[in-house]
């Protein structure tokens, strides 16, 4: 779809339910996000499983499985998500494995689970995953599943920041600000916001 449907949420949905009827996999994957998001139609919770939960395409199963952990996905139980879930993690996608440390680590859909949430951002940052390092900075800011250690947070805001990620930006803005490394640096505090916010 070009610029006229980026402008038009409808015609664009229009277009991927077209497509999908003419047999396009990234067309129906399209309109399952779409009613999911209800951008273009009202939204569907039902339909959008109905399409997502029948993909064989990651990111379909990544919808699904998101669906199913909440009890949104028809003739799927939470712990069917689960599985689907640690099955795309064993496969390696970033987005399932994002998602499942942020479900283990903060008890969403399962019991909180430190540990395993910590191999997870593990496993994502060793894959390069700017969102991971962040995470790994806040932990180790916090003292949750590592010894606390603002030293070691830096580095890893400052990793994921060389990525311009956000909350890392935000994380250094505030550190120069508060002056938690030493004396305040409210230049250098001002500049990490101003990235955050391009």
């Amino acid at each position: 779809y070009g610029p006229s449907e980026l402008r038009d949420p409808a015609a664009a949905y229009a277009h991927f339910r077209k497509g999908a009827e003419l047999g396009s996999t990234d067309a129906l994957f399209q309109q399952g996000v779409a009613l999911l998001d209800g951008v273009g139609v009202a939204r569907d919770e039902t339909a959008a499983a109905g399409i997502l939960c029948t993909m064989t395409i990651t990111l379909g199963r990544y919808h699904c499985a998101r669906m199913a952990i909440a009890g949104k996905a028809r003739g799927l139980d939470k712990a069917a998500g689960l599985a689907l879930l640690e099955a795309l993690v064993k496969e390696g996608d970033r987005e399932s494995i994002r998602l499942l440390a942020y479900y283990n680590l903060n008890g969403i859909g399962i019991r909180k689970n430190i540990p395993e949430g910590r191999r997870l951002v593990e496993l994502d940052v060793a894959q390069g995953d700017a969102t991971a390092m962040a995470w790994k900075g806040e932990m180790l800011e916090k003292g949750i599943g590592y010894e606390r250690s603002l030293a070691e947070a830096v580095r890893w805001y400052e990793r994921a920041a060389e990525q311009d990620q956000s909350d890392a930006l935000l994380a250094l803005g505030r550190i120069y600000e508060q002056g938690l490394r030493g004396k305040a640096d409210p230049d250098s505090a001002l500049r990490f916001y101003r990235r955050a916010l391009q």
